[in-house]
């Protein structure tokens, strides 16, 4: 959204991902919940029991995808996003309304949301985004909270009419 303030005209279209047109301070329970996840893990079978206690995650679709986000050291099982990042996430975070920037967009705008518990977008944000762009094309992604860039095959196919659409 800064950029489309920032750089007004270069935007031919907007895709929101189950986030409103503002930023927030990330808090800090957030981060170190974020951080205490960078345990280094012997095992992939640990490393599952760890981050899928409740068995949120297939045991099937980890095994597929867990070297998306891990990698395999000699010393263990790391993630692949250094642990500094959420902190300096944090310290770089803050409040802003960026609404405004809205009106900046020429192009369609795509609004990704999740439809379960942890979505971080309300109704009266897409109200907002509608407010500046009636053709708002608003997509809810099944089974997903916030992180609707999963199911993959459903986003991939989303984005694909998305980007087909802006030629």
């Amino acid at each position: 959204m800064q950029f489309a303030v920032d750089y007004p005209g270069k935007i031919k279209g907007f895709v929101a991902g189950d986030y409103p047109a503002k930023s927030f301070v990330i808090k800090k329970d957030w981060i170190e919940n974020l951080i205490a996840r960078y345990k280094v893990h012997q095992t992939w079978e640990e490393l599952y029991h760890a981050i899928s206690p409740n068995k949120e995650i297939p045991p099937e679709e980890f095994a597929e995808r867990k070297e998306e986000f891990y990698v395999k050291k000699e010393d263990g099982i790391h993630a692949r996003v250094h642990k500094d990042l959420p902190m300096k996430l944090q310290m770089d975070s803050e409040d802003l309304d960026l609404t405004y920037g809205l009106d900046q967009i020429e192009g369609p705008v795509l609004l990704l949301r999740g439809e379960e518990k942890g979505t971080l977008i309300k109704e009266e944000e897409v109200l907002e985004f509608r407010r500046y762009h009636p053709s708002l094309k608003e997509e809810l992604i099944a089974g997903s909270g916030h992180s609707v860039f999963d199911p993959k095959e459903q986003t991939e196919s989303i984005f694909k009419d998305y980007f087909a659409s802006l030629k």
